[in-house]
């Protein structure tokens, strides 16, 4: 069903946001530990 494939889409979509943003509040942190 068009339903379903579309929350499928949009759980990898979430899935890939929070990933990315994780990767990038990691790295920030990284700075502020290196530039302290």
């Amino acid at each position: 069903t068009p339903v379903n494939a579309n929350s499928l889409e949009n759980l990898a979509k979430r899935r890939t946001v929070n990933t990315v943003g994780g990767y990038v509040l990691g790295l920030l942190a990284l700075a502020s530990i290196i530039l302290t």
